[in-house]
């Protein structure tokens, strides 16, 4: 029986309180400001680029966990991936539009992380805030390339 009596106070109270009925509220039951508020959607990849091919393409850098033997050794081992800049648009965190060649460039063969986006999705002021405003920002017009996760060392082999 207290089960129902729970659901019947349960009922009443939630309709007094949509009514309008001011609730008190605590510092940790305000809301935050909209500007201060992840948005509602997916935030851009972090990525790292090697360098923007002659032919157009963005060399990734990757990491492939690597077994050796039965006595659980690994190692993280280095790959490069090539992916088409076919379509993408390139910005910097500030939203201003960057050629391919300027890309090249920027990354001049050294390590750079990046930002990349799926869909079209312009950079949200929310997460463009934590980046440096000359950061380079890729727009795949589709699925954005993803970092492939390292393997953890004590997990079974995947």
């Amino acid at each position: 029986m207290p089960f129902k009596c729970f659901i019947a106070a349960l009922a009443i109270s939630v309709p007094i309180t949509a009514m309008g009925q001011e609730k008190d509220r605590g510092p940790a039951d305000t809301v935050a400001p909209a500007d201060t508020m992840a948005p509602a959607e997916n935030p851009p990849q972090i990525l790292v680029a090697a360098s923007v091919t002659e032919t157009g393409n963005l060399v990734l850098v990757q990491y492939q966990t690597i077994y050796i033997g039965m006595k659980g050794y690994c190692y993280n081992h280095r790959s490069l991936r090539e992916v088409s800049l076919e379509g993408v648009k390139i910005y910097t965190v500030r939203g201003e539009a960057v050629s391919i060649e300027m890309a090249r460039d920027r990354i001049g063969g050294k390590d750079t992380p990046i930002l990349c986006s799926a869909w079209r999705a312009r950079l949200p002021d929310f997460y463009a805030g934590l980046f440096s405003p000359e950061s380079l920002h890729f727009v795949f017009p589709k699925k954005s390339p993803e970092w492939k996760t390292i393997q953890d060392p004590g997990a079974s082999v995947r």
